[in-house]
């Protein structure tokens, strides 16, 4: 399986739980802080349980399953990020990078 990895800057999606127009949308996971030595494209990769915000100031985690670079947990498009309340996010969105990822 091929997946291209997600970096700084790519999104994930969220369903509209809230009253419009607070709710549903694209929330960036930006700046990425967990890690600063892994790059591509000149961009950081999105670590499993990166901390970033939806609406309303809910606090989320980008969320990887069994996806590693040098035993790093790493985030790739499709992957679920978490979040407390009652966000149900979609997915994230690989824009900014067409990098592959083969397990």
């Amino acid at each position: 399986m091929s997946e291209l990895i997600a970096v700084d800057g790519d999104e994930d999606t969220c369903d509209a739980c809230h009253v419009p127009p607070a709710g549903g949308g694209n929330y960036p996971i930006s700046p990425v802080d967990l890690q600063d030595f892994i790059f591509i494209e000149d961009k950081l990769v999105i670590v499993d349980n990166e901390d970033f915000e939806a609406h309303c100031g809910a606090n989320a985690k980008a969320t990887t399953v069994l996806a590693f670079i040098a035993d790093i947990a790493i985030c790739r498009n499709g992957d679920i990020s978490q979040s407390q309340g009652c966000h149900t996010f979609e997915g994230i969105t690989v824009s900014h990078q067409d990098f592959v990822f083969s397990e």
